[in-house]
Parts: C-alpha cells; sequence; structure tokens
C-alpha cells in the first residue's frame, strides 16, 4: 500500500495535481520512510507552503533531528 501512494503522489506532485497539504504531509512521511531526504524535505516545503497558519498541525517538521 504505501509503495502504491508514494507511487500515485510521486506522480501527482510531478504534474502540480496534490490537492492539499495534507496530501504533500503524506508524501512527504512517505519519502522520509524511504529515507529520501531530498524528496522529503521538498514535500515539507510544499505542504508548509499549501497549509499556512496550520502548517504546525499538518506538516512534519523541516528536518528530521539526528539520531546521533
Amino acid at each position: 500500500r504505501a509503495n502504491d501512494a508514494m507511487i500515485a503522489l510521486r506522480e501527482l506532485d510531478q504534474r502540480d495535481l496534490v490537492p492539499d497539504a495534507w496530501g504533500y504531509a503524506v508524501l512527504a512521511r512517505l519519502n522520509e520512510t524511504r529515507r529520501d531526504g531530498t524528496a522529503r524535505e521538498s514535500a515539507v516545503a510544499r505542504c508548509t507552503t499549501l497549509a499556512g497558519a496550520h502548517a504546525d498541525a499538518v506538516c512534519p517538521p523541516l528536518a528530521v533531528a539526528s539520531s546521533r
């Protein structure tokens, strides 16, 4: 399921058709599980833009804390 979601959301993102911040939030989290930091940060930035004042409630944080 996660792989199908990733494929669908990436395709929508490439065509600028992700409908809202929630879609980018999911895309960011899926990219995080795949350890694709660049794609994750891009999705978080887009999520933050679309969510506006609600970004803290909707979007993951921009940078993931290191586990060191």
